[in-house]
Parts: C-alpha cells; structure tokens; sequence
C-alpha cells in the first residue's frame, strides 16, 4: 500500500510537470523564432526543441555523451529517427564500445517492433546492457524525457508534441527527471524481447 501511494505520487508529479524546472512564467514558446532551425540557445548548455527534427538531433546528442547510463521515457519513439541508421549507431556505440546501460520505457511497442528492426537486433545481442519496457503505469505520463548519465537530460511536457527543451551538463534538472522514471520502471510493465517477433 505504501509503495502503491509512492508510485502513484511520482506518477502525479511528472504528469503534472509541464513546464521545464528553470522554465520562467514569462518565457514561452510563443517567443521563440519559428524560422529558425528548431533550435534556439536559451543559455549555454540549454536550447528549446521546436520541430521532430530538433528533438532527434537532440537525442542523438545525448546518446554520444552517454559514457555509463541513458534512459528514455516515451509514448512510442515515433517521429524521432529511433528506425534510422544514424541512431542505431549511436545506440551501439553508446552500449558496445562505451559499455553503457540503455533502458527505455514506453506505453507501446508497436512501433518499436515494426518500424525499428535494428533496436531489436541489438536487444537480441546485446540485452544484457538494452532493456525496453512495456510500462504497466496507468495513467501513462503525459511528458517525455531522456536523461544521459544524470547529466544531460531532454524533456518534453507533451508526449504528441515536439517542443520541449535540452539541458546539457545539468545534473539538477537531470536527477529530477531521472527519480522520476525510476519510479515509473520500478512500476514494472512487459519486456520486450526480440525472440517474440521472430528473430
């Protein structure tokens, strides 16, 4: 009962957060330049995600600074290049030449095994360090994030949307993020694993 009002608790919390810690009342999206790339450098290490595009970039840069740890909270990975090369490298980089531990928690895995056939060849060689979660959390959290080592993290306030933004070497906004999506994995769900779709 006690570990059921914890979790639930967390759960409330980061479905509630919907603005970044640091994230001023006065500083909105609305302020940022829709022309630009998808980016914008709000301070040194912190940059809004306007577009898809930014976000996988974003994500891709998180997975090169990953030296031991990198988690992930998401509806589905979709529309953030998890199918393409580029980023199977990175992971594989990340898992096989740095030894890193990837766990990645989702609502659902449909997309994962249709549409991202390398993450699952390397969950099938390497599931020892690339684990991914079905989470049995209900009501699933309406933001997103990703965290590098408790030092970089990417949020998202909503999971249909791309905005949000990237913190880079802040391991204070990245611990919050990273408790949070202990809870939600320590909540337990359905591994995924390779041999369940044939390979």
């Amino acid at each position: 009962m006690v570990r059921r009002r914890l979790v639930t608790s967390a759960i409330r919390q980061l479905v509630e957060s919907t603005s970044p810690p640091e994230q001023s009342e006065s500083k909105t999206f609305e302020d940022v330049d829709l022309e630009q790339t998808g980016t914008r450098t709000e301070s040194a290490n912190t940059r809004a995600l306007l577009s898809w595009s930014a976000v996988s970039i974003a994500i891709d840069e998180l997975l090169a600074r990953t030296q031991r740890e990198f988690v992930c909270l998401d509806e589905n990975l979709t529309l953030q290049g998890w199918e393409s090369k580029a980023r199977f490298d990175q992971l594989h980089d990340a898992i096989v030449v740095r030894g890193a531990h990837v766990r990645i928690a989702v609502h659902d895995t449909k997309s994962i095994a249709g549409r991202a056939p390398r993450i699952l060849s390397l969950l099938r060689t390497h599931g020892h360090k690339l684990s991914i979660l079905k989470s049995r959390v209900r009501p699933f959290p309406e933001a997103a994030m990703a965290v590098a080592d408790r030092q970089h993290a990417l949020f998202r306030p909503v999971l249909v949307q791309s905005r949000g933004f990237l913190y880079l070497e802040n391991p204070v906004i990245s611990k919050t993020y990273v408790d949070r999506f202990e809870v939600i994995w320590q909540h337990g769900g359905t591994r995924m694993f390779p041999e369940a779709f044939g390979l």
